[in-house]
């Protein structure tokens, strides 16, 4: 390929103004931009229009759309502190799950209709905010780390697939378009039977009839979300002891392992490990959002040498720490508290449940009846190929794993998201309001519609300078592909990646902390190293980054070869 300016092919600088060479007869090449070789499709035309068309964050002076369940909030303070029924899954919700999800009222007040959604559950403040708050604005990216904190990911519109298409394909006219997409920007939404939002409601109640996943009960922007699953590398559903559960087992989804992080599964919600500072931040701007956070594993967990000094020792955690012993629930008991020589944590949701915390110090002590074997060869495994040695007597510098060098939950991911790709066509001929900027009106408009959302892929990198470029797990984030549709209705550009004009595309990676700690569902040997029996190359390539084509990429145009004849058949857009 010629990347040269002298002779440009299409797309890239033309300093001469002549014909380029690969320009259609009769028009002009519309390569929208001059900045530099790779840059000259500027297709970030989409993500402009993104910015201007959407809010893109959680804008806490606005109430939310209130709209659909996981959508109902209020603003400024109230949109945390004032619950909503949201959700009515327990471990989302709390005590606040049997209010439903409907955003309607448990108030006395006879003003408020007691059917009509968006109201509070009671105008009254609390700090018992349970996760299903959290996640009105959390939601988005829909794969970052609440979701898969609960153990779920965006719906890949083929789990299921009867249950939520229409047996016959549905055209909607411009104004049905426009009014799904006003309160779902997934493009997808306008062809299937979640475009009607009292079927978008009862989504979570068609799981026990599903065959191929369960849903979550929360619909954030109208998305359907789907729950991961214990699997074993073919694909077999396994239950907690690793039994392969069969796949016409009617209660298979009750038997194998809901892939939920530990914490969810002792009740626990986001408030009971991001505290004041967490929520609120402390008056600076970060550029990303493990930069913003106090809390570590350690700080609770402790390590193999010590046990924790419940003081905070994240990036954005002051010089001395933030002191976890003085904190306090709302009916006065100590949130941390050392009970005959164990920890204790209570709930802040809910003021009968306490748990012990699991203290790394007695897993790796050979003395203490918390003693794991496994876990202590994990934390204390010397560098040392030939001796293979751990145990407490391995110094801290010389240990494979230390704490200092790989964070906790390098092993303690049970599962992490890989988006390979997020299609944003931008579309002219629609008048959209601006919601940024000087707020009039544009023609163009952009709708989202993710690719590839999966599980099973686990690689590790090198985090950035806030973690001391320790060794964390790696996902594809941002995977933007974007088209381009004129007033003509000609397409200008389909599927490219927007190229920065440092060069870098927006296939991007990212270290990710997906939140989904496991105490049995963890990293093992052989899904970081070499097996015994060599039966891993596969693996170890994705662990590195170099690509196993677990993702492949299609295109606009499937090209498939008959008898004397080769033919392009339009798969997608």
């Amino acid at each position: 390929r010629n990347i040269n300016t002298t002779f440009p092919e299409t797309g890239l600088p033309n300093s001469l103004g002549l014909i380029q060479r690969l320009e259609e007869p009769g028009r002009p090449d519309l390569r929208q931009s001059n900045r530099g070789p790779g840059t000259g499709q500027r297709v970030a035309i989409p993500v402009l229009n993104i910015l201007k068309t959407r809010l893109n964050d959680p804008n806490m002076w606005f109430l939310g759309t209130n709209d659909q369940p996981g959508d109902y909030r209020q603003s400024g303070c109230a949109a945390c502190h004032v619950p909503y029924a949201n959700d009515r899954d327990v471990r989302h919700s709390g005590h606040y799950a049997q209010f439903g999800h409907d955003g309607t009222t448990q108030t006395g007040d006879p003003t408020i209709p007691k059917d009509e959604s968006g109201h509070p559950l009671q105008h009254a403040f609390t700090r018992a905010i349970p996760t299903s708050t959290c996640m009105i604005c959390h939601m988005h990216q829909p794969n970052m780390f609440i979701n898969t904190f609960l153990g779920y990911i965006m719906w890949d519109y083929e789990s299921d697939a009867p249950s939520m298409w229409p047996e016959q394909q549905h055209y909607p006219d411009a104004e049905e378009q426009r009014r799904t997409l006003d309160r779902n920007p997934e493009e997808a939404s306008i062809r299937g039977k979640w475009r009607d939002l009292d079927f978008l409601k009862q989504v979570s109640d068609m799981n026990p009839q599903l065959t191929d996943t369960q849903f979550a009960d929360y619909h954030g922007h109208g998305w359907n979300f789907r729950a991961i699953y214990k699997r074993d590398r073919k694909g077999n559903l396994l239950d907690p002891v690793g039994n392969i559960v069969a796949d016409d087992d009617p209660k298979k989804f009750e038997k194998a392992v809901h892939m939920s992080s530990i914490h969810v599964d002792l009740g626990m919600h986001c408030v009971d490990c991001h505290f004041a500072q967490d929520m609120h931040g402390n008056g600076h701007v970060v550029g990303e959002v493990m930069a913003g956070v106090e809390i570590t594993c350690k700080d609770c967990h402790g390590t193999p040498d010590a046990y924790p000094t419940l003081r905070t020792t994240g990036p954005m955690a002051a010089p001395e720490g933030r002191d976890l012993a003085n904190l306090r629930n709302p009916d006065g008991k100590r949130r941390f508290e050392w009970v005959g020589g164990k920890l204790i944590q209570r709930s802040l949701l809910n003021p009968g449940l306490e748990w012990e915390m699991s203290l790394v110090k007695d897993t790796s002590d050979p003395l203490s009846p918390a003693y794991n074997a496994l876990a202590d060869r994990a934390h204390t495994m010397s560098r040392n190929p030939a001796t293979q040695a751990f145990g407490n007597d391995v110094a801290k510098e010389d240990r494979a794993h230390g704490e200092d060098t790989m964070l906790c939950y390098s092993c303690h991911t049970s599962w992490t998201t890989s988006c390979g790709g997020c299609h944003l066509p931008i579309q002219a001929n629609w008048k959209t309001e601006r919601k940024h900027y000087e707020g009039k009106f544009t023609r163009n408009y952009a709708t989202y519609n993710p690719q590839v959302t999966r599980d099973d892929v686990f690689m590790l990198t090198r985090h950035g300078e806030i973690k001391d470029f320790a060794i964390a797990p790696l996902r594809s984030s941002s995977a933007l592909v974007l088209s381009s549709t004129n007033i003509n209705r000609e397409r200008i550009y389909i599927q490219q990646p927007p190229i920065a004009a440092s060069g870098y595309s927006s296939q991007a990676m990212a270290p990710h902390y997906p939140h989904t700690e496991r105490r049995t569902e963890t990293k093992t040997c052989t899904d970081c190293h070499l097996s015994q029996a060599n039966d891993n190359n596969a693996i170890m390539a994705q662990l590195l980054g170099q690509g196993t084509k677990f993702m492949d990429f299609l295109g606009f145009n499937a090209w498939v070869g008959g008898e004397g004849e080769i033919s392009a058949v339009r798969v997608t857009e």
